[in-house]
């Protein structure tokens, strides 16, 4: 039997290893429960997020099914309460934001589903993500028009769209060799003064320029979602600080297979780091 003082002491350190999970060195931003100017992340499988503040919703990479044993993906249900905007705890979505249009990213039936059942919504990626919907959909004008196009030319754009400011710009797909042609676009979403990074599947020799001409050191980044190969190398602690230094590090396209392994490889490098492994896994800060 474990004595009162025993448990007393349990709760103790799992309140403190709650209160102190996601904190780093800076402390701008904490865990926290309730309060509509959180900032709230849902993990849905490999790179998809929906993230949400002051009942502002963005979804990115979050529309994609079943595919290869590596990559984790949303249950149906989940997808169909996304879709239809009743998620526990997240309201409709406003922009569902789209990097490349692999499939462990993107999934073409589904984001014509949400296009039409959330008429003021919009959906931006590459010319590639609106060329696999225009090849979905026989009313192609209906709902594509809703569909925004980031440029490849390696420019920043800039879309605001009920109150969110997302910047995009084209960042190389990693393993050129083999992905050159793929376009894959990195994000800067500002929700509710929250600033997040999401890159899609690049590597750090890819992103480089990209990350300097967005001025990330200057822009306050809150929460980087960075694909966990960047934060395994042994530079992978400068770069993050010299390139993007943001408050919070999520670390995500984690294998479901090997996640255990995968989360201890990246703590070598970031003690702190937020690793996604558990769908429908919310994660909450405020600043």
């Amino acid at each position: 039997m474990i004595k009162i003082v025993e448990i007393k002491m349990i709760v103790f350190i799992l309140t403190f290893v709650g209160l102190n999970l996601f904190n780093n060195s800076s402390n701008k931003i904490q865990p926290s429960n309730y309060s509509d100017d959180n900032l709230k992340i849902l993990y849905l499988g490999n790179m998809g997020v929906l993230i949400e503040s002051k009942n502002q919703t963005v979804l990115i990479d979050g529309f994609h099914k079943e595919y290869k044993p590596a990559y984790a993906y949303p249950s149906k249900e989940m997808l169909d309460s996304i879709i239809d905007g009743n998620y526990p705890g997240f309201t409709k979505i406003e922009l569902n934001l789209v990097t490349h249009k692999h499939k462990d990213h993107f999934n073409p039936e589904l984001t014509l589903h949400f296009l039409k059942e959330n008429v003021h919504s919009l959906t931006i990626g590459p010319e590639q993500v609106k060329e696999e919907l225009a090849k979905n959909e026989n009313d192609t004008n209906q709902f594509l028009e809703r569909v925004k196009v980031i440029d490849s030319d390696y420019n920043i754009h800039s879309i605001q769209h009920q109150g969110i400011l997302i910047k995009s710009i084209r960042c190389n797909h990693t393993y050129q060799s083999k992905h050159n042609k793929i376009q894959n676009i990195a994000y800067l979403i500002d929700i509710n003064g929250y600033k997040i990074l999401h890159v899609g599947d690049t590597e750090w020799d890819l992103s480089k320029d990209v990350f300097e001409k967005l001025n990330l050191l200057e822009s306050n980044i809150d929460v980087a979602i960075l694909p966990f190969w960047m934060l395994l190398e042994e530079t992978s602690t400068t770069k993050v600080t010299q390139l993007i230094n943001p408050n919070i590090v999520i670390a995500s396209h984690i294998d479901p297979n090997f996640g255990q392994q995968v989360v201890e490889e990246v703590q070598v490098n970031f003690p702190d780091v937020v690793s996604l492994t558990e769908l429908n896994r919310t994660i909450k800060f405020k600043k």
